[in-house]
């Protein structure tokens, strides 16, 4: 049997995808617990977790698989498209709101400690959703116009291109700078900026394509996880152990924010080798257990936006000037965080969900454009407090 037909034949979930994102979250969380509950401790398991697995199977996991999504879904006309990068753009101002401006209130932190107030400016500050939103309405743009996914690939390698020569481009102003760090890498709190990052999403997408023709998994597999592996081992090798400056994501706290073409590229290649390691994964779990093994895949924003607002109130309530210092003080809360996200989002989807849906439904002009000008606001009372010092990841929070 030829591996690839012509006509589509995996249609259906497929159990390697969703246990991919669903094991790509979990260990995310603990990154998290790590990067704003800890001090930082090195050589570690939590440090090993949150760098060198976070920069090959991390942030760039999940756009991927974004990129195959597109392909999989049923609603992917460019209308879809375009509302559904609408509702993740909003979606990732709540998850500011909730995680800067809310935690740090509620908890008493910006009262009772006006300098811990400075950190509101991080609340127009880029994130992976923002990353996503921006992502979908490009990739709505780039389909009306009739391009096709490997075209799109060309033109996300463009992007990744023109970033390289964007890269750190200064206004001396923070918003101006927050604005275009939405786009490119620069000094702002300017995570996962698109032009940066678009090319994981293209390439998922053709990825996706080419794996809906795929008529004999086993033998795409037994070809595509060999040759994998050692592109990937052999990527780490040169990255670890040869002087050069072409892959440099390794080097410091700016690659893991703003990845390059080259990085890019191999880090492609090292996902697509994830993916088939997964298949085998897979065929070893009995389907029975899928259900719970895939369920934080299919609640990938409810676990990303919970678990960060747990852990931003345990950080102002519990680890502001008592940051954890070992990987076991880290493990055990990060299964206290999980156990906590877990559970918020079983009881919120069993019993609270349609009821606040209803409430907001009804309301939803109104929370819009209160929580856009409660944030803007918050951040422009952090911009003051700042007096020209930025916290961002690239001065690891502390400009003073």
């Amino acid at each position: 049997m030829a591996v690839f037909a012509s006509n589509e034949i995996n249609r259906s979930r497929q159990n390697e995808f969703d246990l991919i994102k669903a094991l790509t979250i979990i260990l995310m969380i603990w990154t998290h617990v790590y990067e704003n509950l800890s001090t930082g401790f090195e050589p570690s398991f939590s440090h090993f977790n949150a760098y060198w697995r976070g920069c090959l199977f991390g942030a760039s996991t999940f756009m991927f698989c974004m990129g195959i999504g597109m392909v999989y879904t049923r609603s992917s006309s460019t209308r879809d498209f375009f509302n559904r990068g609408i509702h993740i753009f909003f979606t990732a101002i709540l998850l500011n709101f909730f995680r800067v401006v809310l935690s740090g209130t509620i908890t008493g932190r910006y009262i009772y400690d006006p300098f811990s107030a400075t950190y509101l400016i991080l609340s127009v500050g880029s994130d992976i959703l923002y990353f996503a939103g921006m992502a979908f309405l490009l990739m709505a743009l780039l389909r009306k116009i009739g391009l096709k996914y490997r075209h799109i690939l060309i033109v996300a390698a463009a992007l990744s291109a023109l970033a390289y020569f964007l890269e750190g481009t200064d206004s001396q102003n923070f918003f101006l700078n927050q604005a275009m760090g939405f786009l490119w890498g620069n000094s702002s709190e300017s995570y996962f900026p698109l032009f940066n990052w678009f090319i994981f999403v293209a390439a998922g997408c053709v990825f996706g394509k080419a794996y809906l023709h795929i008529a004999d998994k086993a033998k795409f597999h037994r070809v595509c996880f060999p040759v994998g592996l050692v592109i990937t081992v052999a990527y780490l090798l040169v990255c670890t152990n040869v002087d050069q400056n072409i892959f440099l994501q390794f080097d410091g706290n700016l690659y893991l924010g703003h990845r390059m073409l080259p990085d890019a590229v191999m880090t492609i290649l090292a996902n697509i080798w994830v993916m088939s390691l997964f298949y085998y994964i897979g065929k070893a779990i009995p389907e029975k257990a899928m259900p719970f093994l895939t369920h934080p895949s299919k609640h990938i924003n409810q676990y990303y936006c919970v678990s960060w607002f747990v852990i931003m109130v345990a950080y102002f309530a519990l680890f502001y000037e008592n940051m954890l210092d070992s990987d076991a003080s880290v493990l055990k809360t990060w299964s206290i965080v999980l156990a906590i996200t877990i559970a918020t989002i079983l009881i919120y989807n069993k019993w609270l969900k349609s009821g606040f849906s209803a409430f907001f439904e009804k309301h939803r002009a109104f929370w819009v454009v209160f929580v856009i000008i409660v944030t803007l606001g918050a951040s422009l009372y952090g911009y003051y407090l700042c007096d020209g010092l930025y916290p961002t990841f690239i001065n690891d929070y502390d400009p003073w």
